[in-house]
């Protein structure tokens, strides 16, 4: 070390960090290192690459299978697309005022709920509690879409499996007196399932089915109503939404090509290790000082105890003036007298 950074002459004493808050920061770099639970993550690392070789092998294998099963529902889904514009053909509005009125009212009723609850919930939350339940939600989402690749080719199967069963059900329906019904069962489940698995070499035609009835579209005048506010509300602060890594991306789970299976393996893991860090520096941020209505609570009874303490402690210090007769001076202030 230079002299000068020791001091000025080598009898002055350096200007060093103070023991107290050195272990201050010792203590954060320890919480810092438990918060982000690494050896956890390296032994789901450990058990992970031991078989992301066989997992990749698995669905190359799997993938020809799963593609042509999901062109076969391609040919009936297409079949049914027609039949229900036969059957509510296109002159007629009537099918989408009843889509309007028995699927999407109640969908944004739902949804107005969940917003209410939302608003609740960041009118009173602080703004590091605020902040680790979104790194906890980009956690979530991050550890989901990691979950739904590391079982891809069962993910598949079941989606393929449940639009088979909401084929056979709206055949059936088709030609009953529960006719309508087929509208929310295609409309609503069966084609957005379908559309969502869709493998990436697909013809422009293929890929358009559909497309101008999505349920967002179908809905999109009743999505677009205010939701009604709740009388007596709080307005939360307007703040920006959390952006996660993996927002931008195409929906898990879906007909990817074998060759790009391992990579999107690889950088679902770069996305929940990151995850991982980001919950980690939020959650200890948050406890070192939490500010939730609990957290509130409690402070407020422990100042209460204290406040008494707290108030004499000041007086103490106070030096009030002891001579109620001084005459003022010209300026207010109290004359000074002579001894």
């Amino acid at each position: 070390m230079r002299q000068e950074e020791r001091g000025t002459s080598p009898d002055e004493p350096a200007a060093c960090q103070s023991a107290s808050d050195m272990l201050k920061q010792v203590s954060e770099e320890i919480a810092q290192f438990e918060a982000k639970k690494l050896p956890e993550l390296k032994a789901e690392l450990d058990a992970f690459v031991k078989k992301q070789e066989e997992l990749v092998k698995a669905y190359k294998e799997s993938y020809p299978a799963f593609r042509e099963k999901w062109c076969l529902q391609q040919q009936q889904v297409q079949q049914l697309y027609s039949a229900l514009k036969c059957s509510f053909p296109p002159p007629s509005k009537d099918w989408k005022k009843i889509v309007e009125e028995c699927i999407c009212k109640r969908l944004h009723e739902l949804n107005c709920l969940a917003k209410r609850i939302e608003k609740r919930k960041r009118c009173c939350s602080g703004p590091l509690e605020r902040a680790r339940d979104e790194a906890r939600s980009g956690l979530d989402a991050a550890k989901a879409d990691l979950d739904v690749l590391k079982s891809l080719g069962g993910r598949i199967q079941a989606l393929l499996d449940d639009d088979a069963a909401l084929i056979k059900e709206i055949n059936t329906l088709m030609s009953g007196s529960d006719h309508a019904v087929v509208l929310w069962l295609f409309w609503f489940r069966l084609l957005p399932n379908h559309t969502k698995l869709a493998p990436a070499d697909l013809q422009e035609d293929c890929k358009k089915l559909g497309d101008g009835e999505t349920p967002e579209k179908l809905c999109g005048t009743v999505y677009g109503q205010p939701c009604k506010e709740e009388p007596g509300g709080c307005t939360p602060p307007e703040d920006e939404d959390a952006d996660y890594p993996h927002d931008g991306q195409r929906p898990l789970p879906w007909l990817m090509p074998p060759r790009d299976y391992g990579t999107a393996l690889d950088c679902a893991w770069q996305t929940y290790r990151e995850s991982k860090d980001a919950w980690a520096q939020a959650a200890m941020e948050y406890a070192a000082s939490p500010d939730d209505i609990e957290a509130l609570k409690k402070k407020l009874e422990e100042d209460k105890k204290a406040v008494e303490g707290r108030i004499k402690e000041c007086l103490k210090n106070a030096k009030p003036g002891d001579d109620c007769c001084e005459e003022p001076d010209d300026e207010g202030g109290a004359k000074q007298t002579s001894a």
